[in-house]
């Protein structure tokens, strides 16, 4: 599932998210999201994984929704956990970006952790 995030009043381009790679068996899947520049620090993103984290849950039935997010994005980092999502584990220099290695952390949200963490 791949969606726009689109301004309510104008309709402008926003962003996207996507919810991928569900694995029906273990009830999970994978979940990605890109804004563009004029459209951080407004809450939008957190609104719009809020919102899918609400349907993986809810209707698609999932336990689990991991992401991947790299070690020099701690705004994202923060971003996530406010809707919580957990570190879970580091892939050490797993990334090769504008000729430096860096960590990617992988985070996950739960279903039974719904709302604990998350403001």
């Amino acid at each position: 599932m791949d969606l726009a995030i689109e301004d309510r009043e104008s309709g402008a381009f926003l962003g996207e998210l996507a919810l991928s790679r569900i694995d029906q068996d273990n009830a999970h899947g994978d979940f990605r999201i890109a804004l563009v520049p004029s459209a951080t620090d407004r809450g939008i993103g957190s609104e719009a994984i809020r919102l899918l984290l609400d349907h993986a849950f809810d209707r698609v039935g999932l336990h689990r929704v991991q992401l991947e997010v790299f070690d020099f994005n701690p705004r994202a980092r923060r971003a996530y956990e406010k809707c919580g999502f957990e570190v879970e584990g580091r892939l050490r220099e797993a990334l090769h970006w504008d000729g430096e290695w860096h960590d990617v952390l992988v985070m996950a949200a739960l279903r039974t952790r719904r709302g604990t963490d998350a403001g």
